[in-house]
C-alpha cells in the first residue's frame, strides 16, 4: 500500500535481540517454575535453583548469545552493510534457531524423534527458512 519494496525486517532486529537477551534473565529469576531451566552439570556455573542440583544456567548461555548478535548487529547497521541490512533479519533468525538448537540439548524437555525434542524440529525449520532467503537474496 505506501509502495515499499524490498526486505523491512531490519527494523526488528534490535528490538527483537534486545527481548531475547533481557527477557531469558526473567526466565533464569523465575527458577524451575517456567520449566527453561537446564539438565543438571558439574560445570563451575552450575546455577542451583533452590533444589540443590548444579544445572546449566541454558538462559544465560541465551542472552550472552543473542547479546553478541545484538552488538554485530548494530555495528553492521551503523556500518550501513548492504548485505547485513538486505539479510539481517534473517540472519538473526539463524542464529537465534540455530543457539536454540544447540540449547535444547541442555534442556530436561521430553524428545520426540531420538534425542531431538519439539523445539529442535522447529528451529531446524527456522534455519532453513533462513538460509533459503538468504540465498535468494544473493540471486537477486
Amino acid at each position: 500500500m505506501r509502495g515499499i519494496r524490498g526486505s523491512t525486517g531490519i527494523i526488528f532486529v534490535p528490538a527483537f535481540a534486545t527481548s531475547v537477551m533481557v527477557g531469558r534473565w526473567g526466565c533464569f529469576l523465575s527458577g524451575l517454575e517456567d520449566q527453561t531451566h537446564g539438565t543438571p552439570t558439574t560445570l563451575p556455573w552450575g546455577h542451583d535453583f533452590g533444589d540443590g542440583v548444579l544445572r546449566h544456567p541454558v538462559q544465560i548461555y541465551e542472552s550472552l548469545v543473542m547479546g553478541g548478535f545484538l552488538a554485530l548487529a548494530l555495528y553492521f547497521i551503523g556500518r550501513r552493510s548492504p548485505f547485513f541490512l538486505r539479510n539481517g533479519f534473517y540472519l538473526m533468525v539463524l542464529v537465534y534457531a540455530g543457539q536454540r538448537f544447540l540449547w535444547e540439548f541442555l534442556k530436561p524437555y521430553q524428545t520426540l524423534l531420538g534425542p531431538f525434542n519439539l523445539f529442535h524440529f522447529l528451529c531446524a525449520g527456522l534455519m532453513i527458512y533462513s538460509a533459503v532467503m538468504i540465498s535468494k537474496s544473493r540471486a537477486a
